[in-house]
C-alpha cells in the first residue's frame, strides 16, 4: 500500500485500524520463534501515520461508552491533512465510529478526501455486528453514515455450484457476473445502483441461470 500512496504528497494521512496494526507497519513484528515475522511496511513512507481505535475490553464490550470513555480520533489529526486514507476499518464497529468522526469534521465540514479500503461495509449493511451494547451505533452506521460512501472499486464472490461475482469499478454500473469452471466470466446482469447481497442470490442469479 505505502508505495501505491507514495507520489510526494506529504500531507496525506494513512490511519490504521488500531495501535497495534500501525505498530507492525511502522516496526514490524517478531512473530512466535520468528516464523510468523512480519516486515515493516510504512517504516520509509515520506506521508502521516495515525490509528483509528485503542481497543481494550471497555471499549470493545460496549461498556466504555457507559463510563464516559470517548475514541476522538480527530484529536489524533492535523488541520493541514489533505486526504485520510482508513486501512481496513473492519474488526469492530468502534473502527468504523471513528472513521466517521474524522469524517464528519475533514469530508463534510473541510472536504478533504477520505478514503477507506477494505471497510467490509457489507456487515454494517447486513447487520453483522452485535446490536446490543451498540444499537444506536448500529442504526447510525447503516442508516446514515454508510450511504454516504461512494464505491470505487468492489468485489463480492458468491460461492457454491454456480459460483458469481458482484462487481463495480467506478464509474462504471454494478455488474453480476457468472464464474464458469474454466475461468472465464460471463456478464448476466448489471444496474446502476448497488443490489443487496440477498437480492443477487435470491433473485437476479435464479433469474439468469
Amino acid at each position: 500500500m505505502a508505495s501505491g500512496l507514495d507520489g510526494g504528497k506529504e500531507k496525506i494521512r494513512v490511519m490504521f485500524a488500531d495501535r497495534t496494526e500501525f505498530q507492525v507497519a511502522t516496526e514490524g513484528s517478531s512473530g512466535f520463534d520468528q516464523v510468523d515475522a512480519v516486515e515493516p511496511t510504512f517504516d520509509e513512507w515520506s506521508g502521516r501515520l495515525g490509528w483509528l481505535t485503542d481497543p481494550s475490553f471497555l471499549t470493545e464490550s460496549g461498556l466504555g461508552a457507559l463510563f464516559g470513555m470517548e475514541n476522538k480520533v480527530r484529536e489524533r489529526l492535523e488541520e493541514d491533512d489533505e486526504m485520510l486514507v482508513m486501512a481496513m476499518p473492519s474488526f469492530s464497529i468502534n473502527e468504523m465510529m471513528a472513521v466517521a468522526d474524522a469524517w464528519n469534521v475533514f469530508a463534510e465540514e473541510r472536504h478533504v478526501p477520505v478514503i477507506v479500503i477494505n471497510g467490509s461495509l457489507d456487515r454494517i449493511r447486513s447487520g453483522y455486528y452485535p446490536a446490543f451494547w451498540s444499537r444506536k451505533e448500529n442504526q447510525f452506521l447503516r442508516e446514515t453514515f454508510v450511504p454516504k460512501f461512494q464505491t470505487v472499486y468492489y468485489i463480492h464472490n458468491f460461492k457454491g455450484s454456480k459460483p458469481a461475482v458482484l462487481f463495480r469499478a467506478y464509474p462504471g454500473p454494478w455488474q453480476v457476473l457468472r464464474r464458469h469452471k474454466d475461468g472465464s466470466m460471463q456478464l448476466v446482469h448489471e444496474q446502476d445502483s448497488m443490489p443487496s447481497l440477498q437480492e443477487v442470490a435470491l433473485e437476479i442469479l435464479p433469474r439468469t441461470a
